[in-house]
């Protein structure tokens, strides 16, 4: 059982506190023999106690940021799966066109490219522009950009071994499509970190 102790700031005429609780056997230890604490003994134990505070502190600031990393990590990935979506609606609708960037017609940089600009992610019309537009990756995640070669082809991952394109031809529409359909060596592009 340990007792609390009190020391008036009385003592000491620089301690702007009131009081000073002193509540574990350390902090009863620091006391002399009436139970009164000399004035450096006071700063010291003052000091000690900003010290812990600060500790206490910088663990809340980091578990923080944690959360927040966390949430945004979250929201990233609900952003992903919105994005994924409006492209998904123009599955077997939209021609592949070269040069395009919208839904009325579009080639395979310009697909990505309107995808990520509904996330407010400006990605420049051309594949090989987009493989050092975010960190190339060796798991891919569904949204992240599925560049072939140098840049010759471009599309969104979907699914192991699937994604969604424009069509590579006149006459396509946007599609999903197996990624081992088109040689050269495949990249993964990441451009938001998800869960």
């Amino acid at each position: 059982m340990s007792s609390v102790f009190t020391a008036s700031a009385a003592i000491v005429p620089d301690v702007v506190a009131e009081d000073v609780v002193l509540t574990n056997q350390k902090d009863q230890n620091i006391l002399d023999n009436e139970g009164w604490l000399s004035g450096q003994e006071l700063i010291d134990h003052m000091d000690h106690l900003e010290d812990l505070a600060k500790m206490e502190t910088d663990k809340m600031n980091a578990w923080g940021k944690q959360q927040i990393h966390e949430e945004q990590l979250a929201d990233n990935a609900r952003a992903i799966e919105s994005m994924m979506n409006a492209v998904e609606r123009y599955i077997g609708k939209t021609p592949y066109v070269f040069s395009g960037s919208t839904p009325s017609g579009w080639d395979c940089s310009g697909l990505t490219s309107w995808a990520y600009a509904r996330l407010g992610i400006e990605l420049h019309h051309g594949a090989t522009a987009q493989l050092y537009s975010g960190e190339i990756v060796s798991k891919p995640k569904r949204g992240d950009l599925v560049i072939f070669g140098s840049g010759y082809h471009a599309g969104l991952y979907h699914k192991p071994g699937v994604m969604l394109h424009a069509g590579g031809n006149p006459g396509e529409y946007t599609e999903y499509r197996k990624i081992s359909d088109f040689p050269g060596g495949v990249r993964y592009v990441r451009l938001l970190e998800t869960p």
